[in-house]
């Protein structure tokens, strides 16, 4: 067990006057908590994936969990294996309702999304059956993955598979107005509502549906060993970007490109009919990897992630402190680098996911081991038996200029948090954990072997 977890610290620019010593001296500016609840399986474990909330500002949670849980609404119990639950509740934190959904087998959510209406996409991983209100989807052999959309009151519109005999890998997922964007890989051939793509070998799937669940358009992206996304993003105009990695020769729709080391970062553009726009690479003898992307009103892309060795985006190199360490970079809608920076210190340190608010600041979550600056003062992470990470929240202006950063003690492997932007401007995030934590409401326990939190912040 961790001992009893400060509340987060925030660091603030010399600007604030809080320097070095912030999180000790008042009057720092940083993230307001709003709200925390904890909830827990006591036989069993769960995790929130997504979270977000609506223009009434009704809160919805996603996750998965094991045995029974309760969110308020009474009890969900899992049909056997690991099921999927979706939550909404008031502003206020007051249940309104709660679902669950599985079968006896497994089912995995790697995404989710919360559209101002309070409609809910979500899309996961599944073996066996599962129903979301319509009809009963089967999986095809192994794993398939599930591509649903719920109403505000947790109502079924519409839900669909994608699959074969092998195994699909729900990735990312983004929702632009009508449309829906999803990736996935496998090294089987898969029909996305297109007709059949097939992976050579591994492959990372891309498709795009209209209202109603209508196919728009789909494509494969092959690779020698492997290809994630880590995110994809879509602009007002409707373009998708994304970003990951790939290990060995690929071609994303801009000719082909020969693998350099490990894992190697890609970012690339597509029009929202999905033609290719363009596409970027970033290399090094090491492992780097794009962890999530993220675009701004006038189409600004900026991405995140990890590397180890030297790495070049277009504006100079950029070299890690030790390990690991976090980047930043940023490009115009038409793909010319705009900024570029890292973050670390001598531990290991990486990036999850990058979101940017409507004036174009950037907020990106990830976690540190030793010690890091942010730009606002020095955080040093706690060692425990079982982590040597805490998590991290950073907010940087449009232009990469440091604004403000907090961490919360913990593991932070399962602390990784999914969080959103609300349409009032707050953070609403979940995660796991497995032992004592605190967000700035007072301590969070846990009651089973991980636990969902859930968690409101007013940033500055």
């Amino acid at each position: 067990m961790h001992p009893h977890l400060p509340p987060p610290r925030i660091a603030c620019g010399a600007e604030d006057g809080c320097g070095s010593t912030c999180g000790v001296t008042s009057g720092c500016v940083g993230p307001e908590h709003r709200s925390s609840q904890g909830f827990g399986a006591p036989l069993g474990d769960a995790r929130g994936m997504a979270a977000g909330a609506d223009g009434d500002g009704n809160l919805y949670l996603l996750g998965q969990f094991t045995g029974s849980i309760d969110f308020g609404g009474g009890l969900l119990t899992s049909a056997g294996g690991r099921d999927l639950f979706a939550v909404s509740f008031s502003s206020a934190g007051v249940h309104r309702w709660s679902k669950s959904f599985g079968d006896v087998s497994a089912e995995f959510l790697s995404a989710g999304n919360v559209s101002t209406d309070g409609t809910i996409t979500l899309f996961g991983s599944f073996e066996g059956s599962i129903n979301f209100g319509g009809t009963t989807l089967t999986s095809a052999g192994s794993f398939d993955v599930f591509l649903a959309k719920l109403g505000s009151a947790g109502d079924h519109y519409w839900s669909k598979r994608f699959g074969s005999v092998g195994v699909e890998t729900a990735l990312r997922l983004v929702v632009g107005g009508e449309n829906t964007t999803i990736t996935a890989s496998s090294i089987s051939p898969a029909n996305y509502g297109g007709g059949l793509l097939t992976p050579n070998p591994v492959g990372l799937f891309m498709a795009n549906y209209g209202p109603s669940s209508a196919h728009r358009w789909s494509k494969v992206f092959n690779c020698r060993a492997g290809i994630q996304a880590g995110g994809i993003a879509v602009d007002p105009a409707g373009n998708v970007a994304m970003a990951g990695y790939v290990m060995g020769d690929t071609d994303l729709g801009g000719g082909p490109v020969t693998g350099v080391g490990g894992r190697d970062v890609f970012l690339a553009s597509y029009t929202l009919d999905g033609v290719h726009r363009w596409s970027k690479y970033f290399a090094t003898l090491a492992h780097e990897a794009g962890s999530d992307v993220g675009v701004d009103s006038d189409g600004n892309v900026s991405m995140t992630g990890y590397f180890n060795l030297p790495l070049n985006f277009g504006g100079g190199q950029v070299a890690s402190s030790g390990g690991s360490d976090v980047f930043v970079a940023s490009f115009t809608a038409a793909g010319m680098h705009r900024w570029s920076q890292n973050f670390g210190g001598a531990g290991s340190d990486s990036s999850g996911q990058v979101l940017v608010d409507s004036t174009g600041n950037l907020l990106i979550s990830g976690s540190f081991s030793q010690s890091v600056n942010f730009g606002g003062g020095v955080f040093v992470a706690q060692t425990t038996s079982t982590s040597e990470h805490d998590m991290f929240l950073l907010g940087l202006t449009s232009d990469g200029i440091y604004r403000w950063s907090t961490f919360v003690r913990g593991d932070a492997d399962e602390l990784a948090p999914a969080f959103a932007l609300a349409p009032d401007g707050s953070i609403v995030l979940t995660g796991g954990f497995t032992a004592p934590l605190d967000f700035g409401g007072g301590v969070l326990t846990p009651v089973g072997a991980s636990d969902v939190y859930f968690v409101q912040l007013t940033p500055p």
